[in-house]
Parts: structure tokens; C-alpha cells; sequence
């Protein structure tokens, strides 16, 4: 409650003036008011007009010019002397004295707006936009602000704004507390008015930082230093509060989310601040999670496999190195990149974006997962858990996507129940009737590409999803391969399946040869009827994917495929068209999509955290089936469009849709028509 002084009338000047304008917030702190302030140090730049007539200055301090205002003493209590005064040190003057003026200044302000005089009202909202406040004003105004925080209502929108553009963050901590403290009165009296105005104004300082280095992610760098502590311990502190600002926050977060063509500060600034989040709101993470996911998922598709190649060969040839240097990309970005092409420049730009936002990502997981070098056996599951639904409501219906869902790929290093999750969700959408075709097939190109490339991975896990996926191809031989001709509309689910598992073998032969249970599951499996059935996988499969299946299948002899093969390139010569000037350019109409989504990863920086787990491909998979390949490439024609005997560089092994592996199919026809064209 208010409780306003007893009247008393002080002179000065000629004029008179009822001491019922002071005012206190409660019976307390009138008491403490009433003993302890006499004569009270303020500037009368802060005063109202009225109130200013109230300032003595006093001879002994004419020089210092320093106003005082002189109160009678009540109730017995002597106020302070002017020597007294004098010798107030300045820690006393950050006591309540000031604030507790200023707080019957606001209270008067406030209640005469409420009867229409502005004047006042407008003086102090144009003191609290100032810039540059000192220390003492600051304590002040944020003191007093808090007694009088029952007094503003919905009408004091300028009062708050000004309260909240106010530079507080890199002030010393008990001012920084004093800040928090007010916005915790405030969003908890006015929870319904300005809490959105508070948590936007948090969430506008995610984006900015006195240090950009701090983003410098080392491998044994804590997480904790990402982003203002200031910051989250004022957002901390509302979300405790005030449990309704959990729901209002994600709309917020997702608006000031910067564009994928923000400076690369901001981009990875604010995701590092969403990423601190969670860590003291875990109720929130699965759609802060989302949410960065679907950023990246955006930023990503933008930076496409081939002009990353490109990138990287023009900048090789200029000895530049394609990596992110924090310090100088933000401001010098373009002239790293000027001498690429404008198209390209852009690229560079998003891929420098998505590269520190992936380590930065990475590292958070890490950070989570383990304590001391020790997996969280508690705190990693939960978290991978809300990792894989991320993956499966935002990553795997998105086509195109080349660096994103690694992250999936190194969390589930951390222990065998993540690859078990991992490839249980993806078999179970591969498997269900009603997924739309596309999302099946995508489905089993990630269980085809993650076995494929995982070092980690046990070799019992290899081996049944080897068998399971054999088994689900003869069963659908079973219902669909008697009197049906090939045809890739009809079939292209078993097709994609088929080359799943062709690349699954390749990869994986050595180790499947060299163990016993392998051996036989690779007699036991089929393949012989899987290639040889009507429906001719091997007619729509990768050209270079077959090349390396028939040597390898041949070489221990598991299937011989030449002859289908053969069969099939003269079944498509009829199928060939013709460019401007009259050579046949192929009709790759039906050929497979070529995804597969744990092809080599391309951004240099984030790469560090991923080598040490990925299954690059190794020329001596092939070289022991070079001699059987080479036998049977001697009996091919040398016609324009015999592609599979075409010699493969190493440079197209690194460039192609899987490098290391060969070339795509589009990238074969080219190379072949510019060959022909030189002939």
C-alpha cells in the first residue's frame, strides 16, 4: 500500500511546497525512508519541474554544484547535516536513498497520466532513453522502477520500451541482477502485457556478441561459453517465473531466427544461444531442435554437392583454402571468394554458414552426452531421442539435403542402442504400406548408405540388414516377379531396394568373405535369382554401381552378371537420342535416383568430427576383381556408349555422386559425348 508523509511545508525561494508529494511503496520502506534521509544528494536534470524549486544549494557546496534536497526530520529522527552529506562515500550513494525519490517521482508521474497530464510521464521516459547512464542513474531508476512496479499498467508501453532498450549486459553484476530483478517484477505483475516485450528483447541479443571468437569451437572447448551469460540468466530466470512463457517463447524464436543470407555472425551466434537454451530448459529442446534442424535443413539444400565440387576446384587451383575463419569471414567473405563466380560466391558464403553451425552443433551433442569422458548414460539417450525425431519429422522427407543428418551419423557412434534406433526408424518407414513410395525409398538408401560407410558399425548389424533386406526383395519376387517385365514406375521401390543392397555389398564384401557367418549369408542370399529375374535390376541400377557389383559377385563367385548386361545394352541402344549435332546422347529416364545420404562429406571444418568414423572408399575394394574385370572388358564392343568400360580417373572417383566411389550417371554421358567429340 502507498502511504504518503504527513504534511509539511518547507520554504524556499518565496514558494511553498506540501511535502505529500513524497511518497513510499509500502509502510517499510516509509519507516526506512522516514530515519534515514535527511539531506539527499540528486541532479535536477532528473526532477520534474515541480519539484525542482525543492533543491537547496548550500554555500559550502557551491564549488561542487552539486544540488541538495533539504527535508525536515519526523517523528524525533535528525536528518544528515550538509558535512555529513558531504562525506557520503559512493557506495552509500548506490544505497535506496536516490531510488526511493525517484520512486515518489514515478508514482506521481504515473498517477497523473492516469488523469490525462502526460508531461511528466513523457519527462520520464525521456530520461530513461538516454544513453551512456552512469552507474549511480542507473541504480537508481532501475530501484525505484521496482518499487512502483504495481503502478504501470497497459497503457505504460513507451515506459517499459525505454526500460528495455536500456544497455545493461556488460554492467558490473550487482547492476546486471538489479535489471534482472526488474524484468522479473515486471513480467510477473504484467505477465499478460509485456512478457512477449521482455523475451524479444532477450532474444534480440542472441544475435550479437563483443567476441566472436568464443564461437572458435576447439576439441576440448566447453559449450558453456556459447553465448551472453547475462542473457540466459535473465531468460532463465523468467522461465521459471513465469511457466506460460515457455509456450509464448518458440513463436519468438522462430520469428528472429536470421536468414540463411545473414552475415555468418549472427546465423551462428543465435543458434549457439538456442543451443544454450535448452541446457537449462530441456522441456523446450525437442523444438529448439527442430528448429535449428529445419534452418539447416533450408541452408543446406542451397549448398548443392557439385557446386561445392566446383568451389573447391576453383579455389585449389588458387592454392585458397575453403574453410572457415571466423575471425576475418564475417568482414572479408567476399574478397575470400571474389574470383569465384557471383552464383558461386553466395554458395561459399552459405557453406562457410552451414560448416561452423554443423561443428558448433556437433560439438553441443558431445558436450551433452558425455561428462568427463564418460557417455551420460541418462542424459545421451534423451537427448538422441530428440535428435531422431528431429531426422524424422524434418531431414528425411527432404530431398537433396548432403550434410545435415551427419550429425545422426556421429551421435550414433556413441553406443550400439543408437544404430539399432537409427536404422529401426528407417526400416519400419520402408516398410509401412502407407509412406509414400519416395519416402520408402529414401528410407532404405539411408539404412543402404549408413552400413555402407559406418566404421563403428558391429558386424551383426551389418549382417541382418543384409538379410532382411534379401528377404523383403524375394518376397516381393514372390508376388511380383513371375509374368511382369521390367518396368521403373511400376517396380522402382523393389528397384531402389535392389541397388541398396548392390552397394551394400560392395562396400562390405571384405569383411563379409573374411567372416564365416558373412560367407554363407552371401551364398544364402539369392542373388542369383535377383539378378536373373524378369523384373533386371541390374537394367536400371547405377552403371558404375553394377560395374563394381559384377566384378566383385563374379570374382567370388557368388553371381555372374556379364551376360545380363550385355543383354541390357543392347536392349537400350534403340532408346538413344540425339543432340544438335547428331551423337547419341543416353536416355537416362530410367535410371534410379543416385541419393545416398552418407556420401562423402564436403565442408572442411565440421569434416574433423566425421572422419574418424566414415568408410571413404578404398581402391583396393576393387582391386582384387580387377584381373576378372579386365577379361571381360577386353570382350566388350568399343562403341560410343559402352560407359561401364570406360576408364574412371581418380579425380572423377573424388567428384562423382559418391567420390571415391565413380562417377553419377549424367556425369558418364558427358565425359562420353565430350570424348566423342573430340574423336
Amino acid at each position: 500500500m502507498l502511504a504518503l508523509m504527513r504534511k509539511h511545508r518547507m520554504t524556499k525561494y518565496g514558494s511553498v511546497v506540501e511535502s505529500s508529494y513524497i511518497a513510499a511503496i509500502s509502510q517499510t520502506y516509509f519507516l526506512h525512508f522516514e530515519k534515514t534521509v535527511g539531506h539527499l544528494v540528486v541532479t535536477p536534470f532528473y526532477l520534474p519541474n515541480y519539484f525542482r524549486h525543492c533543491l537547496d544549494y548550500s554555500h559550502k557546496r557551491s564549488t561542487s554544484c552539486k544540488p541538495q534536497l533539504r527535508l525536515p526530520t519526523f517523528g524525533g529522527y535528525k536528518a544528515m547535516d550538509e558535512e555529513e552529506t558531504l562525506e557520503m562515500s559512493g557506495e552509500e550513494e548506490y544505497s535506496e536513498q536516490g531510488a526511493m525519490m525517484m520512486a515518489t517521482v514515478i508514482h506521481r508521474a504515473l498517477e497523473n497520466k492516469k488523469k490525462g497530464l502526460q508531461k511528466d510521464y513523457d519527462w520520464i521516459v525521456h530520461q530513461l532513453s538516454q544513453e551512456d547512464m552512469d552507474a549511480q542513474t542507473f541504480f537508481r531508476w532501475l530501484k525505484s522502477l521496482r518499487y512502483c512496479t504495481t503502478d504501470i499498467n497497459h497503457k505504460c508501453e513507451s515506459l517499459v520500451s525505454a526500460t528495455l532498450k536500456i544497455k545493461w549486459i556488460h554492467r558490473e553484476d550487482s547492476l546486471v541482477d538489479l535489471y534482472i530483478g526488474w524484468l522479473a517484477d515486471l513480467v510477473t505483475v504484467h505477465t499478460s502485457f509485456y512478457l512477449d516485450s521482455c523475451l524479444r528483447m532477450l532474444i534480440h541479443h542472441f544475435i550479437s556478441s563483443n567476441d566472436l571468437s568464443e564461437l572458435l569451437v576447439g576439441e576440448n572447448q566447453d559449450f558453456n561459453i556459447y553465448g551472453n551469460k547475462q542473457v540466459h540468466r535473465a531468460m532463465q530466470t523468467i522461465l521459471h517465473l513465469v511457466p506460460s512463457s515457455q509456450t509464448r517463447l518458440m513463436p519468438i524464436l522462430n520469428y528472429f531466427f536470421p536468414s540463411e543470407y545473414k552475415p555468418l555472425d549472427q546465423f551462428v551466434l543465435y543458434i549457439s544461444n538456442l543451443l544454450r537454451l535448452t541446457i537449462y530448459s530441456p522441456t523446450l529442446r525437442s523444438q529448439i531442435l527442430e528448429l535449428i534442424v529445419h534452418k539447416l535443413v533450408k541452408l543446406d539444400v542451397e549448398v548443392s554437392r557439385d557446386s561445392l565440387n566446383s568451389i573447391k576446384q576453383i579455389l585449389a587451383d588458387e592454392e585458397i583454402q575453403f574453410d572457415v575463419d571466423l575471425e576475418t569471414s564475417s568482414h572479408n567473405s567476399d574478397n575470400k571468394f571474389s574470383n569465384l563466380p557471383k552464383d558461386l560466391q553466395q554458395i561459399a558464403n552459405l557453406a562457410d554458414k552451414l560448416d561452423l553451425s554443423m561443428s558448433v552443433f556437433m560439438s553441443y551433442i558431445n558436450v551433452l552426452c558425455y561428462q568427463q569422458g564418460t557417455l551420460d548414460q541418462s542424459a545421451a539417450p534423451l537427448l538422441f531421442t530428440d535428435l531422431l525425431n528431429a531426422f524424422d519429422t524434418i531431414i528425411l522427407p527432404t530431398h537433396g539435403v548432403c550434410h545435415i543428418q551427419f550429425y545422426l551419423f556421429v551421435t550414433s557412434s556413441y553406443h550400439e542402442d543408437f544404430i539399432k534406433q537409427l536404422l529401426h526408424l528407417c526400416w519400419n518407414k520402408f516398410e509401412d504400406t502407407t509412406v509414400p513410395v519416395v519416402l520408402r525409398q529414401t528410407s532404405v538408401a539411408y539404412i543402404a548408405s549408413f552400413i555402407a560407410r559406418a566404421t563403428f558399425l558391429p558386424f551383426s548389424i551389418t549382417k541382418t540388414c543384409i538379410e532382411i533386406v534379401c528377404t523383403w526383395i524375394h518376397r516381393y519376387l514372390d508376388e511380383h516377379g513371375g509374368g511382369n517385365v521390367a518396368d521403373i514406375d511400376t517396380h522402382c521401390l523393389f528397384y531402389s531396394t535392389c541397388q541398396c543392397l548392390f552397394y551394400m555389398i560392395v562396400f562390405r564384401h571384405r569383411s563379409l568373405i573374411n567372416n564365416e557367418e558373412g560367407n554363407k549369408l552371401l551364398n544364402r542370399s539369392g542373388l542369383q535369382r535377383i539378378v536373373m529375374s524378369k523384373l533386371n535390376p541390374l537394367k536400371f541400377c547405377m552403371p558404375i554401381l553394377v560395374k563394381y557389383f559384377a566384378a566383385i559377385t563374379s570374382k567370388h563367385e557368388l553371381v555372374y552378371c556379364y551376360t545380363v548386361i550385355e543383354s541390357n545394352k543392347r536392349e537400350q541402344l534403340p532408346t538413344a537420342i540425339f543432340g544438335g549435332d547428331k551423337r547419341p546422347i543416353r536416355d537416362m529416364n530410367n535410371q534410379l535416383d543416385t541419393f545416398f545420404p552418407f556420401d562423402p562429406y564436403l565442408l572442411s571444418r565440421s569434416a574433423k568430427k566425421i572422419e574418424p568414423l566414415y568408410q571413404s572408399w578404398d581402391d583396393s575394394f576393387y582391386s582384387d576383381t580387377s584381373n576378372t574385370n579386365t577379361e571381360n572388358e577386353d570382350n566388350e564392343d568399343e562403341d560410343d556408349d559402352d560407359y561401364l568400360s570406360e576408364e574412371i580417373s581418380s579425380y572423377d572417383r573424388m567428384n562423382s555422386f559418391s567420390p571415391g566411389f565413380g562417377m553419377s550417371p549424367v556425369v558418364t554421358v558427358m565425359q562420353n559425348l565430350h570424348k566423342s567429340k573430340r574423336h
